[in-house]
């Protein structure tokens, strides 16, 4: 009897968990959809920006979590720099203004010593 009470527990607790990390994902939402709002609103405005984006960044990892993975991936950092561009009216960079890293192919800035995406070092034109 006490092997099935024990069973209960864990299966009551197991599910209080889930409601509650389904609803932090649910306000992290709401939340990160509310911060790109305001941001649309007001486009200039750069402390708006960084709010977005810890908001999406947060969103983002307990999405990733609630679907078992952990860590962050760099599609969610595009995605989340697409999303920010587009409210806030920034236009991407031009094809002068990037170059493409030999190591791993994603672009970086034109000027970018080390690559951001893998660290490769370039070699600076004498």
């Amino acid at each position: 009897m006490e092997f099935w009470l024990v069973i209960v527990v864990i299966v009551g607790v197991s599910i209080v968990f889930a409601v509650i990390k389904s609803q932090q994902l649910k306000e992290a939402k709401i939340a990160y959809q509310a911060a790109l709002a305001k941001l649309t609103s007001s486009p200039g405005d750069n402390h708006l920006r960084v709010a977005a984006l810890e908001a999406g960044r947060r969103y983002a990892d307990l999405a990733r979590k609630a679907a078992g993975s952990k860590g962050r991936a760099i599609f969610d950092e595009v995605a989340l720099s697409n999303d920010l561009n587009a409210r806030s009216g920034a236009t991407p960079s031009t094809s002068a203004d990037v170059k493409k890293c030999s190591q791993c192919a994603e672009l970086v800035k034109r000027d970018a010593r080390v690559c951001r995406f893998c660290q490769h070092k370039f070699e600076i034109a004498a």
